[in-house]
C-alpha cells in the first residue's frame, strides 16, 4: 500500500479547539477481481485496506456506480456487490448513472437491501414526487462533537443515457440546488460543514467549486481518475476506480473559529501486497464459481498490446476500437461502414500481447447489446459524426471508433461544424459526392431515430441497452395495449416504459411518410369557424332584442340634422360632409 499526500491549511488561531475526523472515499468501482497490474485493486483487499483504519473511526462515503456494468453484473444485476458494501462499512452513497442499468424496479431491490442511504438531492421522480431511485435529499451524520451535512448531486448530461422516460424526472442545476440545500443545512440543521458527494464531470465539479461557497468539500466520481484540484479554496477529489485506491482525508475542523482548518489528503493505492479479507472473498466465490470456467477460455492471440484506456478510446482512433469495429463489418458482410461509441468499451486499461481470455473480452463489452443494422443517408451519417466530435477533448462516450468510414475534424472550430465533409471517405468513395443518397449498411427494417427523442444512437454512449430499437408488434406489446385501454392505471411503471418506447419509435419508412396531420388540422380550423359563426347568427336572433330607435340608420340621419340645425358639434374641414358656411351638403 502506498500513498500520495496533499494538506490543506488554514491561518493558525492560536489556543483554539481543534477536533479531528477521518473520511474515507471511493467511486466508480466494477469488477471485484482483481487485475494483474499494480494497483491490483480487488474488492477483498480493498475491504481489508479500508479496515486497516477502523481504529480512526472513519466517516466511508462512496459517490456512485457500483451495481454494473462487468460481466458478473450482467449475470447477477450487482448483487454480488451487496457483500462488498456490507463489509466496506458505508456511511452514505450517491447514485451513479449504472445504478440504473437494469432498471428502476432493480435499482429499489437492490437499495432495499443495504443498511445505508443513498443521495439523489436535485432530480425528482414526477411519478413519486420523491428523489429518484428513492434516495434522500440530504443527510445528516453526527461524529463526536462534529455534525457533518451530506448532500448528493449529479449533472444533467447522463440522465439521458438512462432508461427512463425523461418526462418522468424532474432535473434542477446543481449550482443553485446545491446552494440552497447546503445553505438549509448549516442554518436550520446546524451542520458544522457540508460535503458535496457528486458524480459528474471534473468541469462540473469545477463549477460548483467556484459557484457554490456553501459547500466546503466536494468528493466526486464519474471519472474514473485520481485527482485532487483545489478550487475557490476548497478540495475537490476523485478517488480512482475499479477498487484500485480510495482516498484517506484527515479534517481538521476549528471549533473556535467555526471553519475547517486543515484537511490532509492521503492517496491508498491496493497494491498486491495487501491481505484479502476471507469473509468476502467465501460471499464472492458463490458468484465466481459459475462463470469463472467460461472466463479462462482464450479467444484470441494477440500480436500487440490494445489500448482501451478510456483517455485514448474516448479521443482518438485506437487499434483496440479498430478491431471492434471491424468484426462488427465483418458480422454485416453488406454494409459499408461501422460505426461504435466508445462509451461501449469499458476495461479502461490495456491489453498485453499475447492471450486474450474471455475475461479480457467482457471486460472490454461488458453490455450485453444487439448489433444495429440501419439505413441512414449521406446527410445522418456527416450528423453522426459532428456528434460524435462534439464533445472532445472531453472524455465522452460518444467518441466514434469506426471501420470502413475515415473522416477529420477540426476541434478548434464549434461543435456542429468540425468534420470536413470532404474528407469522409466510405469504401474508399467521398461521402460528399452522394451526400443526399441513401447508404445501405444492412437490409433488415429497423428502427431509425433514437431513444426518447434523440435523433443519434450515439448520444447515448453509455446506456446498456440499444436505443435504437426493432419495432415489432409482439403478443406482448398487443397484451399490453388491450391492457391500457381496459384501465392504463393497472400498467406497472416498466410496463408503462414499454409502452412508451415501443409507440414513440418509428421506421424510417414511417419516419419518411407523409402523415395527413395537416388535413386534420384544417379540418379543425374550418370546423372552429363554422362553430363561431353559427353561434354568433343563433345569439343575434333570439338573445338580442331590436335596436332603439335613435340607432336605426333613420334616428341616426335625424340626429346629425338637428346637430347641423343647431350647429352642435360642428366637424369642420376635409372630414366634414356638410358646409357650414353655406348651410348645405358638399
Amino acid at each position: 500500500m502506498n500513498a500520495n499526500v496533499i494538506t490543506q491549511n488554514g491561518p493558525d488561531s492560536g489556543d483554539i479547539q481543534y477536533e479531528s475526523l477521518c473520511i474515507l472515499h471511493f467511486n466508480d468501482c466494477y469488477n471485484v477481481e482483481p487485475c494483474d497490474k499494480e494497483p491490483v485493486g480487488g474488492a477483498a483487499r480493498f475491504v481489508n485496506a479500508l479496515h486497516q483504519f477502523d481504529h480512526l473511526d472513519p466517516l466511508i462515503l462512496f459517490s456512485g456506480d457500483i451495481i454494473a456494468p462487468s460481466i458478473m453484473s450482467s449475470f447477477t444485476k450487482g448483487e454480488q456487490m451487496l457483500p462488498v458494501l456490507e463489509r466496506c462499512n458505508v456511511h452514505c452513497a450517491l447514485f451513479g448513472n449504472h445504478e440504473f442499468d437494469f432498471g428502476l424496479d432493480c435499482l429499489l431491490a437492490f437499495v432495499a437491501r443495504t443498511n445505508f442511504p443513498w443521495l439523489m438531492s436535485n432530480v425528482i421522480d414526477k411519478n413519486t414526487g420523491l428523489p429518484l431511485g428513492g434516495g434522500k435529499i440530504t443527510h445528516i451524520i453526527e461524529k463526536g462533537d462534529l455534525k457533518i451535512g451530506l448532500i448528493g448531486l449529479i449533472e444533467e448530461e447522463w440522465l439521458s443515457t438512462l432508461v427512463l422516460d425523461e418526462d418522468d424526472i424532474k432535473y434542477t442545476d446543481f449550482v443553485p440546488e446545491g446552494r440552497r440545500l447546503a445553505k438549509t443545512l448549516k442554518e436550520e440543521n446546524g451542520v458544522h460543514f457540508v460535503i458535496a458527494l457528486t458524480h459528474m464531470r471534473t468541469h462540473n465539479d469545477i463549477r460548483l467549486a467556484e459557484q457554490v461557497e456553501e459547500v466546503d468539500l466536494i468528493l466526486g466520481g464519474h471519472d474514473h481518475v485520481y485527482e485532487i484540484r483545489k478550487v475557490n479554496g476548497k478540495l475537490v477529489i476523485k478517488s480512482g476506480t475499479d477498487f484500485r485506491q480510495f482516498s484517506k482525508l484527515t479534517l481538521v475542523y476549528d471549533h473556535g473559529n467555526h471553519k475547517i482548518r486543515d484537511i490532509q489528503v492521503d492517496e491508498i493505492n491496493i497494491t498486491s501486497d495487501i491481505g484479502e479479507d476471507p469473509y468476502l472473498i467465501a460471499e464472492l466465490n458463490k458468484f465466481k464459481t459459475v462463470l469463472e470456467e467460461k472466463m479462462e477460455n482464450t479467444v484470441a492471440i494477440l500480436d500487440c498490446d490494445l489500448d482501451g484506456r478510456f483517455s485514448s478510446v474516448r479521443t482518438k482512433e485506437t487499434n483496440l476500437g479498430n478491431l471492434i469495429t471491424d468484426v462488427m463489418l465483418y458480422a454485416v458482410p453488406d454494409a459499408d461502414f461501422a460505426l461504435l461509441n466508445s462509451g461501449t468499451l469499458r476495461s479502461d486499461r490495456i491489453h498485453p500481447k499475447g492471450a486474450l481470455k474471455m475475461r479480457d473480452l467482457v471486460n472490454i463489452l461488458p453490455y450485453m447489446e444487439s448489433l444495429l443494422v440501419i439505413n441512414i443517408d449521406g446527410r445522418q451519417t456527416y450528423r453522426a459524426l459532428e456528434n460524435g466530435v462534439s464533445q472532445f477533448p472531453k472524455f465522452e462516450g460518444r467518441f466514434p471508433q469506426v471501420s470502413g468510414i475515415s473522416f477529420k475534424f477540426d476541434p478548434s472550430k464549434p461543435s456542429g461544424s468540425r468534420v470536413d465533409i470532404n474528407s469522409i471517405m466510405i469504401q474508399g468513395e467521398p461521402l460528399a459526392q452522394s451526400f443526399h443518397n441513401r447508404e445501405l449498411i444492412g437490409k433488415r427494417e429497423v428502427v431509425g431515430f433514437g431513444f426518447n427523442g434523440s435523433y443519434m444512437y450515439f448520444d447515448a454512449a453509455a446506456m446498456p441497452y440499444p436505443a435504437i430499437r426493432f419495432r415489432e408488434e409482439t403478443d406482448e406489446m398487443k397484451r399490453l395495449r388491450e391492457k391500457e385501454k381496459n384501465d392504463w392505471k393497472q400498467l406497472s411503471l416498466e410496463e408503462k416504459k414499454k409502452l412508451y418506447r415501443h409507440s414513440f419509435c418509428l421506421t424510417l419508412s414511417e419516419v419518411e411518410a407523409p402523415t395527413g396531420e395537416w388535413k386534420i388540422q384544417l379540418a379543425i380550423v374550418f370546423f372552429t369557424i363554422s362553430l363561431a359563426l353559427y353561434y354568433f347568427a343563433f345569439a343575434r336572433k333570439n338573445f338580442y332584442g331590436p335596436l332603439p330607435e335613435t340607432m336605426t340608420p333613420e334616428g341616426k340621419q335625424r340626429t346629425r340634422d338637428l346637430e347641423i340645425l343647431y350647429k352642435t358639434n360642428p366637424i369642420f374641414g376635409l372630414a366634414s360632409k356638410f358646409d357650414y358656411e353655406k348651410g348645405d351638403w358638399k
